[in-house]
């Protein structure tokens, strides 16, 4: 690659001497005795490299089991912050007094009319 005789479109012939960045930028002494470090896709007949694609090989997963599924559900849900759409019965900790509260309170309002309860 060295000492290869090149041609510019602005500076003219020239001769390669020095290459850089892997090859991508050569070192040129032209003609006229101008030096002038330039990408190689500046020089006539050169295109840019592109390296091929590398192969991809397609990863297809296993298909999960229901319990899988159903754990990954439950958790996006609880990540996003929504309630999940099963298993709620199983996260809920003290429902039954809550309800209980709320039964009280509902009966309360019905029979002494439209009180807030705090």
């Amino acid at each position: 690659m060295i000492g290869t005789r090149v041609e510019h479109p602005t500076y003219g012939p020239g001769q390669i001497v020095a290459l850089f960045r892997n090859g991508e930028e050569w070192m040129v002494r032209f003609e006229s005795g101008l030096r002038f470090r330039r990408p190689r896709q500046e020089f006539i007949g050169q295109m840019p490299t592109t390296p091929a694609p590398a192969p991809m090989t397609v990863f297809t997963p296993a298909p999960m089991t229901p319990s899988q599924l159903d754990a990954r559900n439950l958790i996006e849900a609880l990540r996003v912050g929504v309630a999940p759409a099963r298993h709620a019965q199983e996260l809920t900790i003290g429902l039954e007094s809550e309800r209980a509260s709320l039964s009280s309170a509902l009966v309360q309002t019905h029979q002494s009319g439209g009180d807030a309860r705090a």
